[in-house]
């Protein structure tokens, strides 16, 4: 059974997600309700985004779609002009993930940034037929493609590393490995201000595919340093830059431990509950990615955790 999905913030409607029988052409479209967002896209490996050179592109003109993988034809994003005659664009930005690959981590997707001050949103209207995600009054929202059938509670039981990483780390990080101060304070403020300012919820949407949203505030929305913005990510070695983050431990002592890929650490509590086979089969997938990693000299930044609280994370 398909579920369309609305994004709310406080009495605004930011978009729909409309998803298509398993089968279809593409997998879901995004309706942006005729708001106009600053259209962000991020390619891999880069610390900057694009955005349309066009002053006469308005991104409320346009719906999107994210296409499936068919055949040899990798995954992508593409524009559709609302008004007659609809034209078609293919998105700048290719190396996309197939929406269905994945079924064990979640795919880093979409962000949407709302200047707190903005007025000029459509009004929410409650529909029967939608699954609401309510924001309430955090302007930030991170969405993650994942299995229809996948399981949050049991991701962070069996993944807990990775896991964390998803918890603290800006979406940002999985397109290029860098904890750019803009992107990472924000996040980092909402988990560790001492209050519940940071939460997570999965739907599903149709036979294949559920969205996880992650929403959080950042104050740096203000209508002035940035405008109300969506954001699209090249997400093609997401994994990558997930399993290959450097991470060492603080003791009380003031000493560090060894410094390691995220995914030695996980795999190191993750061999006592694992078959052998599935261990094995972990190791060499994660052991492969890092080769490639290093066959690209790419080198994500690091993190420091203390190893009671796990409450310092820095580049």
């Amino acid at each position: 059974m398909n579920s369309k999905v609305c994004i709310r913030y406080k009495d605004f409607d930011l978009l729909r997600i409309i998803p298509f029988p398993a089968g279809s052409e593409f997998d879901f479209k995004i309706s942006l309700v005729d708001n106009d967002y600053d259209l962000r896209m991020h390619p891999l490996v880069k610390k900057w985004f694009w955005k349309p050179n066009d002053e006469n592109f308005h991104l409320k003109d346009w719906e999107i779609t994210y296409h499936n993988k068919k055949g040899d034809e990798p995954s992508k994003l593409h524009f559709k002009r609302l008004a007659e005659p609809h034209e078609y664009y293919d998105f700048p930005i290719v190396k996309m993930a197939d929406p269905i690959s994945s079924p064990e981590f979640p795919i880093p997707f979409m962000k949407i940034g709302v200047s707190k001050e903005s007025t000029q949103l459509r009004k929410f209207k409650a529909k029967s037929n939608y699954t609401v995600i309510d924001i309430g009054s955090a302007n930030v929202v991170e969405l993650f493609i994942v299995g229809a059938d996948f399981d949050l509670d049991r991701f962070m039981r069996k993944w807990e590393m990775f896991d964390l990483l998803y918890t603290v780390v800006p979406i940002e990080y999985f397109v290029n490995g860098k904890l750019s101060k803009g992107f990472l304070g924000p996040k980092y403020e909402a988990i560790y201000s001492g209050s519940e300012s940071l939460f997570r919820f999965k739907t599903r949407i149709n036979e294949q595919v559920g969205i996880m949203a992650v929403w959080y505030l950042d104050s740096n929305i203000d209508g002035s340093k940035q405008r109300s913005f969506i954001a699209f990510y090249e997400n093609q070695d997401y994994v990558k830059f997930m399993a290959c983050a450097p991470i060492e431990y603080k003791y009380h002592n003031g000493s560090k431990s060894e410094r390691k890929p995220a995914y030695k650490w996980q795999l190191e509590r993750s061999q006592q509950r694992m078959d052998p086979a599935e261990y094995d089969n972990w190791r060499c997938y994660f052991e492969k990615l890092e080769s490639e990693n290093k066959n690209k000299d790419i080198l994500p930044d690091g993190f420091s955790l203390e190893t009671a609280t796990h409450k310092d994370i820095m580049p």
